[in-house]
């Protein structure tokens, strides 16, 4: 049996950008940008250094 799979890229009304504290360790969640990824890319990985940091 053949299968097919796409690459959807699923949206949110606002992109997801917060520090979270788990185990002691900062995670950044850094996502919901649909179709758009790679034109707020910049943005928001220096939006993410801010929070690392």
């Amino acid at each position: 049996m053949l299968s097919r799979a796409v690459g959807l890229r699923p949206g949110r009304p606002t992109v997801r950008l917060e520090r979270l504290d788990v185990g002691g360790r900062p995670v950044v969640a850094c996502y919901g940008h649909g179709g758009a990824g790679v034109t707020l890319s910049w943005g928001c990985a220096a939006d993410v250094v801010g929070l690392v940091w």
